[in-house]
């Protein structure tokens, strides 16, 4: 198994928080450069830095909060 399935929730909220950011902060700065990749990649990588990392992130989150308030 890779290393990258066996991080735990909390480990990856960290990694989808890091990514989002990076990816929010790239169509930022590069917003115009992005719309101009071919056929609509550009539009897709700005959907999902501004809808599925966030999601994705809170999606981890919650099962993180959930074993940590199984854990008590």
């Amino acid at each position: 198994m890779e290393p990258w399935k066996r991080l735990s929730n909390k480990q990856k909220t960290k990694r989808t928080v890091v990514v989002g950011v990076l990816a929010v902060a790239a169509c930022a700065i590069w917003y115009d450069d992005i719309l101009q990749w071919r056929r609509g990649t550009g539009l897709f990588f700005i959907a999902a830095s501004f809808i599925g990392f966030p999601l994705q992130a809170l999606f981890y989150g919650f099962k993180w909060y959930k074993e940590r308030a199984g854990q008590k």
